[in-house]
């Protein structure tokens, strides 16, 4: 229990300076960029979050198991390397043909002319991240919990936020979106070699190129791609519609009120970096009352540290908001909807995790395939009526649709409800 404690610390320790980083990043980007060019900045990192998860191909959770259960077995190698090549194969390829037809994508899909330029920085820096994000999957597995913050967000916005302090202070030219888009580009590059080069520095680790067709490994990725593609699709495909109905601007305060909310789930983030890879030990072990403690344990103390910061959030949202810029002050109201579903991601607890550890990842893709099409439909509805009010609503709805469905199928395959009840 004292070696979950001390990892608990550390990687909340790690994640605290992240979260600060996050919002230090969108505050820069708001304040020196204006609220227009950062809305379609900001609109290019959510779509580049979503295409990362798109064309990991549901390996997380496959690597992250094998990791946690097996350490850096030979095994486990295996299906890390093979996911490495196969993100090679099918995001290169993607980024080159979407890059070429950048300006009809900005114009047909998102009705912003202006918006083609940090769109092809954004598909460049796809397989990077794509490939970094990975990577991280296999840091968590062995419990290295600082490198898993470093290259889920810490990594790509320390170095994004240094070379855009450069560019502000040497380059005569002003700031621009195009600018940031391209300084991230940097960015994911500079962390994706340094990503390489820390686990293979390793001296258990190896690399070699894998049988491409590896059935097993995509059996069970297939299912998880599913439900993680639908899952990305619950958390951003507000913020993606968005982006094609409401002006900039408002676009600008959505993101950032998103990002912002995000500190509810704070908790949830770090207990789950240590956690997760525990129900994979414990099951593979058969330890099915330890995994019930655990996630009751966890949940109940995550519950307690997020409800006083969303009482912060309702009770300062002016202020918290004003941060960003004195107009961003119009976007209080998002922040706090956003908040109020956040909480009940964290209420839930660490329930799809627990599902994917378990072996139940058909439960998760089939409730993926639901929430999903569910989030899509009530932006699509929410935004028509309510413009940017509607999809923070709709993120909300989201976030409460899947994490309830989780719930109740923890407590159908595992016989508990994490929070006790």
């Amino acid at each position: 229990m004292f070696s979950i404690l001390l990892r608990t610390g550390v990687a909340g320790l790690a994640r605290g300076v992240s979260a600060i980083v996050g919002i230090t990043l969108t505050a820069s980007v708001t304040r020196f960029l204006g609220a227009d060019a950062a809305g379609l900045f900001l609109l290019g990192l959510s779509l580049l979050m979503c295409l990362s998860v798109v064309f990991r191909l549901g390996l997380d959770e496959v690597v992250l198991r094998a990791m946690g259960a097996e350490s850096l077995s030979p095994a486990a190698q295996v299906k890390l390397n093979t996911g490495l090549v196969w993100i090679v194969l099918v995001s290169v390829p993607f980024s080159c043909v979407a890059f070429l037809l950048s300006d009809v994508i900005s114009v047909v899909v998102f009705r912003k002319p202006e918006f083609a330029v940090i769109l092809e920085y954004c598909l460049l820096a796809l397989p990077p991240i794509a490939l970094f994000m990975l990577l991280s999957s296999a840091f968590q597995g062995v419990q290295r919990v600082v490198a898993v913050v470093v290259f889920q967000n810490l990594g790509v916005g320390v170095t994004f936020l240094s070379l855009f302090a450069l560019f502000f202070v040497f380059s005569s030219r002003s700031v621009t979106a195009e600018t940031a888009a391209a300084l991230y580009f940097c960015s994911a590059l500079l962390v994706l070699g340094f990503g390489l080069w820390l686990w293979f520095r390793q001296p258990q680790t190896a690399f070699f190129l894998p049988i491409i067709k590896n059935t097993e490994i995509w059996q069970s990725s297939s299912r998880m791609w599913v439900a993680s593609i639908m899952s990305m699709g619950a958390a951003y495909a507000a913020v993606l519609i968005a982006g094609a109905y409401v002006p900039s601007v408002e676009l600008a305060y959505l993101v950032a009120a998103h990002r912002t909310a995000a500190l509810v789930a704070f908790v949830l983030v770090v207990v789950n970096t240590v956690v997760v890879p525990q129900y994979s030990r414990l099951w593979n072990e058969g330890d099915l009352l330890a995994i019930k403690r655990l996630a009751k344990n966890s949940s109940q103390a995550m519950l307690a540290l997020a409800l006083p910061i969303v009482i912060a959030i309702v009770l300062f949202s002016d202020a918290i908001m004003r941060f960003f810029g004195e107009d961003f002050e119009s976007g209080a109201h998002l922040l706090v909807i956003i908040a109020v579903g956040q909480l009940i991601n964290v209420a839930t607890g660490s329930v799809s995790f627990l599902l994917t550890m378990t072996g139940h990842e058909r439960d998760i893709r089939n409730l993926a395939m639901v929430s999903g099409p569910i989030t899509v439909a009530c932006a699509l509805w929410l935004i028509a009526i309510w413009g940017v009010s509607g999809a923070a609503y709709a993120m909300a709805l989201g976030l409460t649709v899947h994490n309830l469905g989780a719930l109740w199928m923890v407590r159908r395959r595992l016989g508990f409800y994490p929070l006790g009840w």
